[in-house]
């Protein structure tokens, strides 16, 4: 079974080694999930990099406004979509969820790793800004993975119109193009998760090669 160790620091600056085992099968799904990973990360949407609004304001007249949008770029988003499937498919051999299972099993004997996936999985399931407010319709959050989902499912992966109930709640709320720049919130909340924990994957592999 490949062994892995390798050196991290805390936030003050303290260094510590991390170590694990993984069996020849996890390995090869975290070899996968950087090889798709790296051309998600390629596609024109994350190079440009400005898809996300500018400006988002509250007030007690007017509620939640999304302003100073860039213009969609549709077909680099369904590009990028398209190469974040493995990823965001629950039932995909390396998706973000099964990878992230798979390093907190192995590195379950280190707190500081556990917490650092913890966060990731907090961007991954809800987004950035989740951290610094929230808003809730029919007593669900507006960033809940389960209006991502509902956007994907009928408008996007799929035309299932009977899935799409949760993510029209925030057309109603906000209006189509208000929904729209939410879900490309969440969308950005799941790369930067997959870049963060790619990093990651990346040193565990080097370091399983070292100690082969």
């Amino acid at each position: 079974m490949p062994r892995v160790e390798f050196g991290m620091k805390t936030e003050s600056g303290e260094e510590f080694t991390i170590n694990g085992e993984l069996t020849d099968d996890e390995l090869l799904t975290i070899t996968n999930f950087v090889q798709s990973a790296e051309k998600l990360l390629e596609c024109r949407l994350v190079q440009c990099g400005n898809f996300l609004p500018k400006k988002i304001t509250w007030n007690q007249v007017s509620g939640f406004d999304i302003c100073e949008v860039n213009e969609i770029d549709f077909e680099a988003l369904f590009a990028c979509l398209h190469l974040s499937r493995p990823f965001i498919l629950q039932k995909e051999p390396w998706s973000y969820n099964s990878v992230s299972g798979i390093l907190g099993r192995v590195f379950s004997h280190h707190s500081e790793v556990k917490r650092e996936l913890k966060g990731l999985r907090k961007i991954y399931s809800d987004g950035a800004l989740s951290y610094y407010f929230d808003i809730s319709i029919q007593e669900k959050s507006i960033f809940d993975e389960s209006r991502f989902l509902s956007w994907l499912n009928s408008y996007q992966y799929h035309r299932d119109q009977d899935k799409s109930v949760l993510y029209d709640e925030l057309k109603s709320s906000f209006s189509e193009n208000g929904a729209h720049h939410i879900m490309l919130i969440r969308l950005h909340g799941k790369l930067q998760a997959i870049e963060q924990l790619t990093h990651l994957c990346k040193v565990i592999i080097k370091s399983s090669a070292k100690q082969s």
